[in-house]
């Protein structure tokens, strides 16, 4: 009995990936950092389709989309290496602010879209998270951290300096 386990389980090792096709596994559409405006009509958030290992790891572009139909309005995509999060509507909807972080160099950029113009409203050598808009929509405020040792938020482990 224990040799036909083995012999099957070797058939099934040798012969399944060829029947079953050996491609490697779609990639499904990842979306991080969602963002609705608050009339609700507009949709902003990080896209994908890169396959990753964790929730940090997606390397998207900021997207744009009519909430309705789905139809993409707009993509921005302003640092090739830089991750982007922290997507937020100003409260008339007309202005979008998000973070992109380059993590290799621990340097961030905040940046605003406004009436589809993209706008570099700082460069930081550290990270910024969590931008919010005020209630008139001409101030923002958000996280940062200079020289950092460690992602912020809860659970990234900390760093020896």
């Amino acid at each position: 009995m224990r040799k036909q386990m083995m012999a099957a389980t070797l058939c099934a090792a040798v012969f399944l990936p060829q029947c079953v096709g050996a491609e490697t596994p779609a990639s499904v559409h990842q979306y991080q950092s969602l963002a609705l405006s608050a009339k609700g009509d507009i949709v902003a958030a990080v896209e994908g389709d890169e396959q990753r290992d964790s929730y940090d790891d997606l390397r998207g572009v900021v997207v744009v989309r009519n909430r309705a139909t789905g139809a993409v309005l707009a993509k921005f995509d302003p640092c090739d290496v830089c991750f982007y999060a922290g997507l937020m509507w100003s409260s008339a909807a007309d202005a979008l602010a998000f973070v992109g972080t380059d993590r290799k160099t621990r340097t961030s950029h905040l940046y605003t879209v406004q009436n589809g113009k993209l706008t570099t409203v700082i460069d930081y050598q550290g990270l910024m998270t969590t931008p919010r808009w005020s209630p008139d929509a001409r101030t923002l405020a958000l996280l940062a951290i200079d020289r950092p040792a460690k992602e912020p938020g809860a659970t990234h482990a900390g760093a020896a300096r």
